[in-house]
Parts: structure tokens; C-alpha cells; sequence
């Protein structure tokens, strides 16, 4: 078997075991089991549990640095578009979101990798929002913080939601899912055009997150 294809199933095997029952209950000798390899073939791939994680975010880190150039489709399909994406992303590597907090302080790179990456897809944002005012999708921003603080308040919204429901104890599931990428839409509403509020109002009956 290729080095490469053995890495991918563990990743796979990983993933779905962390998604099911979170970091700390699943082992390593869990992990070779479940992608059909042996322990020393899973510790040479990855010596440790951390490393595993590691690498799966360097996949989440690889899918959204191809969501370049937003900025050119300054429309509310292509706005609702972008934070369906992101839910989609979110529900397929749940286990991340649900335990970011302990994940990032507990190992330095990887903290280091998340928060570049935020500030790099937050300044991304802010120029999407720049080219709706443009093309009068949305109205001015009242002030030069508004489009950046609401920006701020939606990337809390989308990274901590399944903290949030697990609070709860809500089910992680596609009615929750559906819930959090609604609220992100109602959050940016204000700020849109009447045109483009009736057009966010069909977005939220025609998209929805993929949970299968």
C-alpha cells in the first residue's frame, strides 16, 4: 500500500472516530484498527495522537485556502454560498470545532496555523463585504469598524455553535447545523439592501448543510 493511501485512511479512520466520540476517548491502536493497519504502521505515518490531529487540520487548512476570490462574486447567493461552505466544513470535521479551545492550547504549531489562517480569511471577508457595498448589494457601513466587528462576531458565532448547542445538550445534527448557518445570514440582514434581504430569505429555504 502506498505511504501516502496508508496516511489518508488513517486520517479517514481518525476522523470519523473523533467525530463520534471526541479526542480523548479514542486511542491510537483504536485508529490502526479501524483504517486496517498495524500499530507500527500507524506510528510511522504519525508517532502520536497529536500529530494525527495535526494533520487533519493541515486538510481543513488546505480546503480553505482554495476559497480565493471572493471579492470577484459580490452577490447574496455567492455570500450565502460562502457561509454554507463553512457549515459544510464544519460538520465534516465537527470534532475540531467541538473541542477547538483544548485542541489549540494543547499544541503551539497548531494554534499558531488556526490564528493565521483566521486573520488571513477575515481580511478575505472584509474585502467581499467592500465589493457588496459597491455593487449595491449592501448599504455603507455606519463605520469603519462595523464590517469588521461583524465579521469578528460571525467567526465567534460559526467557530464556537457546537460549543454552544453542547451546552445544551443539543444533538450535533442537521437541524442544529441549519440553525447556526441561518443565524449567520440574519446577521449580516441588516446591513443589505430590501432586494437583497428577499434574496437571503429564499437562500435560507433553498440551502442546506449536508450532514450525511
Amino acid at each position: 500500500m502506498a505511504s501516502r493511501e496508508t496516511q489518508n485512511r488513517i486520517l479517514d479512520a481518525a476522523i470519523t472516530l473523533f467525530n463520534k466520540e471526541g479526542t480523548s476517548q479514542v486511542s491510537t491502536n483504536r485508529i490502526a484498527e479501524a483504517a486496517g493497519v498495524s500499530k507500527g504502521n500507524l506510528h510511522y505515518h504519525f508517532r502520536t495522537k497529536q500529530e494525527i490531529t495535526f494533520t487533519i487540520w493541515l486538510r481543513i487548512e488546505q480546503e480553505v485556502d482554495s476559497w480565493t476570490g471572493d471579492a470577484s462574486h459580490p452577490t447574496v447567493l455567492h455570500m450565502a454560498e460562502m457561509l454554507h461552505r463553512q457549515y459544510s466544513l464544519i460538520w465534516r470535521y465537527r470534532f475540531f470545532y467541538r473541542e477547538l479551545t483544548t485542541l489549540l492550547d494543547g499544541d503551539v504549531d497548531l494554534k499558531y496555523r488556526f490564528r493565521r489562517q483566521r486573520i488571513q480569511r477575515m481580511e478575505e471577508i472584509r474585502l467581499f463585504f467592500e465589493a457588496l457595498v459597491d455593487s449595491g448589494v449592501a448599504t455603507p457601513p455606519a463605520t469603519p469598524d462595523t464590517f469588521p466587528n461583524l465579521i469578528r462576531i460571525s467567526w465567534m458565532v460559526s467557530d464556537y455553535w457546537l460549543s454552544f448547542i453542547s451546552v445544551d445538550s443539543r444533538a450535533i445534527d442537521a437541524e442544529s447545523m441549519q440553525e447556526g448557518f441561518q443565524l449567520m445570514l440574519e446577521l449580516f440582514d441588516p446591513m443589505l439592501t430590501n432586494q437583497a434581504q428577499a434574496e437571503i430569505r429564499e437562500c435560507l429555504r433553498v440551502f442546506t448543510v449536508d450532514v450525511e
